[in-house]
C-alpha cells in the first residue's frame, strides 16, 4: 500500500530548483494499492534521490504533456494528486509492464530545432512524441551522486513508465526528446531501450552560441558578462554538471571577466564530443542538422521518417509544424526581443574553437548525417 496524497496548491515550477514536498501544497491522503500508478492518466514525474524516491503525478486521462514544448510544466500544472513512491516498488512495478512499441530518442544539443522536429513527429499518425521529460534532467544532473547500477535500473524503468502516459498507449511509435543535459547518457538512454532509434540534432557553431544566449536572457534574464557568484550554476546548467576543471587552461571561470560567448562556445564544442564519443561507444546515431534541415524540409523529413522506420509519404503534411514558433506560448517564445551577438562575440567564440584543445570546425559536418 502507499500513499496518495491530493495537491491543493503548487509554486511555479522551476526546474532547476524542484523540491517536491515544498512545491506542491499536499491535502488529505489515503492508502491505495501501488499498481494505481500504472492506470490512465498517472505520470512519472522526477526522482528525490535524497529518500530514494520516484515521484509520481497524477494529470487525469485528458491532459497529454507530449503536446507542449516542455512536459515537465504541464505535468506540474495539471497535477491533482501526488505518489511518492520508493524505488524498490517503483522498478517491481516497472517491471510488470511490458512495452512492445517502437522507440525513438532525440539527443540533441538544445536550440537547434529539436523541439520542431518533435511537433514534426507529433504531426505523423500513431506516433507520439514527448519533449523533456523531468526524470531525464534528474538521472542526468545527479548522476556522480547516484550509483551507477541503480542510474541504469532507473533509465530502463523509466522508459517503461513513459509508455504509460496519456496519448502514449494508443500510438505505435515513442519518441523522446531529450534535454540537451543527457547527452552525458546517450549510452546509458540507448542501452535502456536497445531497440530503439538514436538520432541527433545539432547546428552550427557560430550561429548556435548566439541562439542559446538569446534562450538565456528570455529564460533567465542572461547578461553577456556573467557575475562571479552565479558562474558555477551557468556552467552546471549549460554543461549538464560537467567537471569545470576539465576546461581550466581554455576557460578560467575565476578570471576577472567571463563573458557568455565563450562559456557557449566551450559547451557547444562539448556537445559535439559527447557525440562523437556515443559513435565510438558504438551507439547507432543518426544525426540532423538543423541547417539543412530548414534548407530542403520535405526532403530531410522524409529521411528521418525512413530511418525512424516510419512512412515517409507523410513527411508534407508535417510542413504545418514550421508555421509557428515551436516555443510559442512560453516565456521563452521568440516575440520576446533579445540582445543579439556581435562581432566581438563571434570572435570570442571562434577563438575557443581554435584552442589546440578544442580544435573544431564550427562548421563540422558530423558522421552519419541524414542530409
Amino acid at each position: 500500500m502507499v500513499e496518495v496524497f491530493n495537491i491543493v496548491g503548487r509554486r511555479d515550477f522551476v526546474l532547476v530548483d524542484f523540491q517536491w514536498a515544498r512545491d506542491f501544497s499536499i491535502g488529505a491522503s489515503q492508502s491505495v494499492e501501488s499498481t494505481i500508478v500504472l492506470e490512465k492518466g498517472w505520470t512519472l514525474f522526477s526522482f528525490d534521490f535524497e529518500k530514494s524516491l520516484a515521484i509520481i503525478l497524477d494529470v487525469g486521462e485528458a491532459c497529454n504533456p507530449a503536446l507542449v514544448p516542455f512536459s515537465y510544466f504541464e505535468q506540474a500544472q495539471k497535477a491533482r494528486r501526488l505518489i511518492a513512491l520508493p524505488f524498490v516498488d517503483f522498478l517491481d512495478l516497472a517491471s510488470q509492464i511490458s512495452d512492445h512499441k517502437k522507440w525513438v530518442q532525440i539527443f540533441n544539443m538544445g536550440h537547434c530545432g529539436s523541439t520542431l522536429l518533435h511537433n514534426v513527429f507529433n504531426k505523423v499518425p500513431n506516433v507520439w512524441c514527448i519533449s523533456e521529460p523531468n526524470f531525464l534532467f534528474d538521472l542526468a544532473m545527479k548522476r556522480f551522486d547516484v550509483d551507477p547500477e541503480l542510474t541504469k535500473k532507473l533509465m530502463v524503468a523509466s522508459f517503461k513508465f513513459l509508455s504509460l502516459f496519456p496519448g502514449a498507449r494508443e500510438a505505435q511509435t515513442h519518441v523522446v526528446k531529450h534535454f540537451s543535459q543527457t547527452n552525458t547518457q546517450i549510452k546509458l538512454a540507448h542501452e535502456a531501450v536497445q531497440s530503439s532509434i538514436n538520432l541527433f540534432m545539432y547546428r552550427d557553431g557560430k550561429s548556435w552560441p548566439n541562439s542559446i544566449y538569446g534562450f538565456a536572457q528570455r529564460i533567465a534574464g542572461a547578461k553577456m558578462q556573467i557575475p562571479q557568484e552565479i558562474r558555477p550554476f551557468v556552467w552546471w546548467i549549460m554543461s549538464g554538471n560537467k567537471p569545470a576543471s576539465e576546461h581550466d587552461a581554455i576557460l578560467d571561470l575565476n578570471a576577472e571577466i567571463v563573458t557568455y560567448d565563450r562559456i557557449a562556445a566551450l559547451v557547444w564544442s562539448i556537445h559535439v564530443k559527447d557525440y562523437l564519443q556515443a559513435c565510438d561507444d558504438a551507439v547507432p546515431l543518426s544525426c540532423v542538422r538543423y541547417n539543412e534541415l530548414t534548407d530542403d524540409r520535405v526532403k530531410l523529413i522524409k529521411r528521418i521518417l525512413d530511418c525512424c522506420g516510419l512512412d515517409s509519404g507523410f513527411a508534407a503534411d508535417t510542413l504545418v509544424a514550421f508555421d509557428s514558433d515551436s516555443h510559442q506560448g512560453t516565456i521563452t517564445s521568440h516575440d520576446i526581443k533579445v540582445e543579439k551577438f556581435t562581432e566581438a562575440n563571434y570572435r570570442r567564440a571562434a577563438e575557443i574553437y581554435a584552442n589546440p584543445k578544442i580544435n573544431l570546425d564550427p562548421n563540422i559536418r558530423l558522421p552519419n548525417s541524414l542530409a
